[in-house]
């Protein structure tokens, strides 16, 4: 009996023995199998730091780029706008020379003018890079005629000295009748786009003619184009390279010779973007360089005026407040407004704007400036209005601000336009609303 139960406890002990060594193999292939998943996990964790380390340092090589970019442009932006002023500085002091004669006098002024034109230019730049690098761009579509709207660009152009002493020719190609060239989209950043890229591919042309115009593509869409009219053939690739990479590389790798076609691409990139198109490039062997502008076309029923210049007129009889606190500002509008006779009565301020229409019923229309010491413009037009709902109010500002038209719309404004005041433009607005 004793020897039984000597076995019985024996067979026991065995039993669980391995009973616990099946446990223990059974823990040792859970323990494998942990260690295994461990190391693809640990494995899997070092290619996505590897994948990280490796975005953040594109991430920073693209940072560093951009600041490079940045710096170029805005060095090349104050190298062209300090010689531009050192030009006006210069052509200022032969006006005062008691020498000059009346002949050099007269090229001296033009020659201000024209600096004054680039200089106006290049502020608008600085201002277009600052907004599209913040993505701050604003779009007012509104019914235009394309047609006026590309023989405007021409004419702009015609009158540029800069652009013709390269002597590249201008070539339209119109696709429309001026009856159906309607298309809702914001005129000015479109007819901006189009300059840039006029401007620009004429400074990369080797031909001595380039053609601007558009098709009305089947899918809803419409694509301007800007191509050299060359023959014969010569390579221009090296230049479609320099016109891509300009829009998708930010610029890098540009002389400085390319700096202004680099910066002019860029701009006409963000505004296409705005208007919901995009740019695309191209070159062949007979026709040259050729860029396309490509947006969705938004039909307009509106006809359009094709008148596009505004001869003055006789305003004798009418009086017309020019609100404006620079005086060089209210000469400039005196100068403009001389030939048609129109009575003038300058206010400084705000202050005086609103006791000058209350005293003066007779004032035909208020020329505002919005930005006025102590009294804002916007609060101006506010305090006339409730005194007079009538009298045409047209608004005027140097500022670039989008909202800047309906706030002025909004405050109780008919019109609004921006300085430096363009002379057609002026005498239009007044045509159209003084009384």
């Amino acid at each position: 009996m004793v020897g039984m139960a000597v076995l019985l406890g024996m067979l026991l002990v065995i039993g669980l023995l391995l009973y616990r060594n099946k446990q223990l193999k059974n823990n040792n292939k859970e323990l494998l199998a942990t260690i295994r998943q461990l190391q693809t996990m640990n494995a899997r964790q070092e290619e996505i730091s590897a994948t990280l380390t490796d975005k953040l340092n594109d991430t920073l090589q693209k940072l560093s780029e951009l600041t490079e970019c940045k710096t170029s442009f805005w060095v090349d932006l104050n190298h062209r706008m300090r010689t531009s002023l050192n030009g006006l500085l210069g052509f200022s002091q032969a006006l005062l020379m008691n020498n000059t004669t009346k002949k050099e006098k007269d090229a001296a002024a033009q020659q201000i003018q024209q600096l004054c034109n680039k200089i106006i230019l290049l502020a608008d730049e600085m201002v277009d890079l600052a907004k599209i690098e913040a993505n701050q761009l604003e779009v007012l579509p509104a019914s235009c005629n394309i047609n006026k709207l590309i023989s405007d660009i021409l004419h702009q152009l015609t009158e540029n000295r800069e652009y013709m002493s390269r002597q590249v020719a201008l070539k339209l190609a119109l696709s429309l009748d001026d009856e159906q060239a309607i298309m809702v989209t914001d005129a000015d950043k479109l007819k901006k786009t189009l300059l840039h890229i006029l401007g620009k591919l004429s400074k990369l042309a080797e031909s001595d003619t380039l053609e601007i115009g558009y098709r009305v593509d089947s899918n809803a869409s419409i694509t301007f184009h800007v191509r050299e009219v060359k023959q014969p053939f010569t390579d221009t690739s090296s230049n479609e390279i320099i016109l891509r990479q300009s829009v998708r590389s930010n610029g890098k790798h540009f002389t400085r010779q390319q700096g202004e076609a680099e910066i002019g691409m860029i701009i006409a990139n963000g505004y296409a973007k705005a208007l919901g198109g995009e740019l695309d490039f191209g070159s062949t062997p007979d026709a040259g360089n050729v860029v396309y502008l490509r947006l969705p076309l938004n039909i307009s029923k509106k006809k359009q005026s094709n008148e596009l210049f505004c001869s003055p007129e006789n305003w004798s009889g009418k009086t017309i407040l020019v609100v404006e606190d620079d005086l060089m500002n209210f000469l400039y509008i005196e100068a403009l407004l001389k030939r048609t006779n129109v009575r003038l009565i300058h206010a400084k301020n705000g202050e005086d704007a609103v006791e000058i229409t209350l005293l003066h019923p007779e004032i035909s229309l208020i020329l505002m400036d919005l930005r006025l010491p102590f009294m804002d413009g916007y609060r101006v037009v506010r305090e006339i209005r409730k005194q007079n709902h009538d009298i045409p109010i047209v608004a005027t500002t140097a500022s670039s601000m989008a909202n800047e038209e309906q706030r002025s719309l909004d405050a109780g404004c008919n019109a609004f336009i921006t300085k430096p005041l363009d002379s057609d433009e002026l005498y239009k607005t007044i045509r159209r609303y003084i009384r």
